[in-house]
């Protein structure tokens, strides 16, 4: 007999180091609990139940799954070895707009496990800008106005 526990508190949290997402800039996903033997975790977008995105490096006694033809779709368990209080996964995100987030199944047990574990939904993020003015350089404008001043002056003198 299998005794999913959908009603009762999960005793896992699946948890990301970031609110935001970006095309090939990993993530790195944690699940965080007691000690479990089992696992199924992938991402998704809502509406659909397809993996996303692929998975990297799995950790001690995990693999990769394949799910929806992606090879590296999903992470789960090798074996029923325990998996420690907080297990970190790299997910490396694909090209969407839409937002993301992973869905776990934890089994404590054989015959114990809860489903649905999800994590917070994390947003497509903006590509960092190229701009000039860095907080280095910024900060020294803001701090020495006059010196700066002096340089651009001297620049422009010997450029001329």
């Amino acid at each position: 007999m299998r005794n999913s526990h959908p009603h009762r508190p999960t005793l896992w949290a699946v948890l990301v180091n970031t609110g935001t997402f970006q095309p090939g800039k990993a993530i790195t996903v944690t699940i965080s609990g007691p000690e479990y033997r089992g696992v199924l975790l992938e991402a998704r977008t809502d509406g659909s139940t397809n993996a996303l995105g692929s998975w990297q490096h799995p950790a001690p006694d995990t693999k990769f799954l394949q799910c929806t033809g992606n090879p590296q779709g999903a992470i789960t368990h090798a074996n029923t070895n325990l998996k420690g209080e907080s297990t970190a996964y790299s997910w490396m995100p694909p090209d969407s707009t839409s937002p993301v987030y992973f869905m776990a199944t934890v089994a404590q047990q054989c015959a114990v496990f809860w489903v649905n574990v999800r994590s917070a939904a994390l947003k497509r993020g903006k590509p960092e800008s190229l701009g000039l003015a860095t907080e280095g350089n910024a900060g020294m404008a803001k701090e020495k106005p006059v010196l700066l001043l002096g340089i651009c002056f001297l620049m422009i003198l010997v450029l001329a």
